[in-house]
């Protein structure tokens, strides 16, 4: 079990924790969860899942700078929490603090190695960094921790499509559109333009329109 499943919300907030995060990461309006996080954080004042879900609420607005407040609250209550300093390297690859981004995620690997975001979040790092076969490694670290985890699938499959693996790209992507949330992306992300043309792309996407409901 992955350390990170030691911090839980209690039951009665579960529900509605997990219907806000589904719909933050749907990549729309933010608004909607974030009021749902806070009115959480009035029952239950400073949960290391809420404050780190209330973040990225910021950081999918591309707020960095109110994301990083909220992950550097979460990190000075919960230093030992491995998911607190994989948010904190999300922000830093993406604002190109590459150290930064780098040292989080390794403290976050060496806190939990069984979690498949602290792989991820070196693997974004060393993708926001040029070096996409060390991103790849790790993003595969992350899939092969949790298939499930559908956001290492999609981020596997956009490197392969710009290592020009277009085979491997698409083989990632039909797992990563099982979720509704990349659906969307894959029509936009430009790290699928190699295979965005191709017959099988469209396919995949048309089938997981007709699955998922998405218009």
């Amino acid at each position: 079990m992955a350390k990170e499943e030691g911090y839980t919300l209690p039951q009665a907030l579960a529900d509605d924790f997990d219907e806000a995060v589904e719909t933050m990461e749907l990549g729309g309006d933010q608004e909607g969860p974030r009021e749902v996080f806070e009115r959480l954080l009035e029952s239950e004042p400073d949960h290391p899942r809420l404050l780190l879900a209330l973040g990225l609420t910021y950081f999918h607005e591309q707020r960095y700078e109110e994301a990083e407040n909220i992950f550097l609250k979460a990190f000075e209550l919960y230093p030992d929490f491995s998911l607190v300093y994989s948010h904190l390297s999300f922000v830093y690859s993406w604002t190109g603090r590459c150290e930064e981004a780098a040292e989080y995620a390794e403290k976050a690997i060496k806190l939990d190695p069984e979690s498949p975001v602290n792989w991820n979040a070196m693997g974004l790092r060393y993708g926001h960094d040029g070096n996409y076969e060390m991103a790849l490694g790790h993003f595969l670290a992350a899939y092969a921790l949790d298939p499930n985890y559908y956001l290492s699938s999609f981020n596997v499959a956009c490197t392969y499509a710009v290592l020009g693996d277009t085979e491997k790209a698409l083989e990632f992507l039909k797992t990563a559109l099982r979720s509704r949330r990349f659906v969307h992306f894959a029509e936009i992300d430009p790290d699928l333009a190699s295979v965005r043309t191709m017959r099988e792309f469209k396919a995949l996407l048309s089938e997981a329109w007709k699955r998922l409901g998405v218009n």
